[in-house]
């Protein structure tokens, strides 16, 4: 994620912050400078998962996303955040943009959504973050939601794998 981050050029700042806020495509895509609040430090993405009516999701901004929209703030020329520079309004479509970055990142491609995906793991993995926190971060209204998107091998499957060793089977023979 780190690589394709840092190949996405001028468009680093969207990938930064759908990584960040863990956000869906659409949140991140159509985000406005009003749901933006920097003295709270916090994002407000708009969902419409679920029953389809709009829902609030705050988010909180940690630093380097913060650092990076005050720039972006600094250059704003309307009322979205990461609007098309030949429309000024949000993106219709942008899989040449993520397909582009994992090209020049030298990954194999990698979808918007799974940005998500990663994010869970990474949570659950490497920082042992609980399934609850998960499904806030995400932005989930059900925890089996979130269980889905953990790609993870319960330590019980760890452990009995590492049992599985083939120096053990020739000395039992």
């Amino acid at each position: 994620m780190a690589k394709i981050i840092l190949a996405a050029g001028e468009q680093r700042t969207f990938f930064l912050a759908l990584f960040s806020l863990a956000g869906r495509l659409g949140e991140i895509n159509n985000l406005k400078w009003e749901d933006v609040n920097f003295e709270k430090r916090q994002v407000t993405l708009w969902t419409r998962k679920g029953d389809g009516t709009p829902r609030a999701q705050v988010k909180h901004l940690n630093p380097e996303l913060y650092h990076e929209l005050k720039l972006l703030w600094d250059r704003k020329a309307g009322t979205w955040v990461f609007p098309n520079p030949e429309t000024g309004e949000p993106y219709r479509n942008r899989r040449k943009q993520i397909q582009n970055a994992c090209k020049l990142a030298g990954v194999p491609y990698y979808s918007w959504h799974c940005i998500r995906h990663h994010v869970a793991s990474l949570l659950a993995d490497t920082h042992k973050e609980s399934l609850p926190t998960i499904q806030k971060m995400l932005g989930h209204q059900n925890v089996t939601t979130t269980a889905r998107y953990v790609q993870s091998l319960s330590q019980d499957v760890v452990e009995a794998a590492e049992k599985l060793k083939v120096t053990q089977l020739a000395r039992t023979n």
